[in-house]
């Protein structure tokens, strides 16, 4: 990935914890510069969605959701991308239930997550979909949803999923 996406706010918002985080120009120019309709050939291209995955892999999973679901706007319905990109906002929200110490809720929505990419995946499971491989992700969930489905608190769990992109 590349690295010059990766533009930070001061520290990952938590809902219930600190305010969120104001408006950033340079987050809102990315946003803008979307394309009317999202190519999954052109993943690497998209500034929001590269942006996006900048935050995931920092631990700023309410900033990766917001920004996700503006790329997941611009999905044509039904697609492999629109899948996945819900997707990868639910693994975003579950991981962020996770640090907001909210077992129950970040299970549910590694449960829909789940569902959602293997929906992306489900005619072919051997291709990546906007870099992300089918093999790699469900590993990678099911490893998360495990550990949520069997620790007593969330405390044990660090609430962080490798795309591997």
């Amino acid at each position: 990935m590349n690295n010059s996406w990766k533009i930070y706010p001061g520290g990952p918002h938590v809902p219930g914890q600190n305010s969120r985080p104001p408006e950033n120009a340079e987050i809102q120019a990315l946003l803008a510069e979307l394309p009317a309709q999202i190519i999954a050939d052109d993943w690497c291209h998209i500034g929001a969605y590269q942006q996006g995955l900048a935050f995931f892999e920092a631990g700023f999973f309410w900033e990766a959701h917001e920004v996700w679901e503006a790329v997941w706007v611009k999905c044509a319905p039904n697609s492999r991308e629109k899948y996945l990109l819900q997707g990868l906002i639910q693994v975003a929200n579950a991981c962020l239930k996770v640090r907001m110490r909210r077992k129950r809720g970040a299970l549910k929505l590694a449960q829909e997550a789940s569902m959602l990419i293997r929906e992306a995946f489900l005619s072919k499971p051997d291709v990546r979909v906007m870099g992300v491989s089918f093999k790699d992700i469900t590993a990678e969930l099911d490893g998360f949803t495990a550990k949520l489905e069997v620790e007593k608190t969330t405390e044990e769990i660090f609430p962080q999923i490798n795309l591997l992109i």
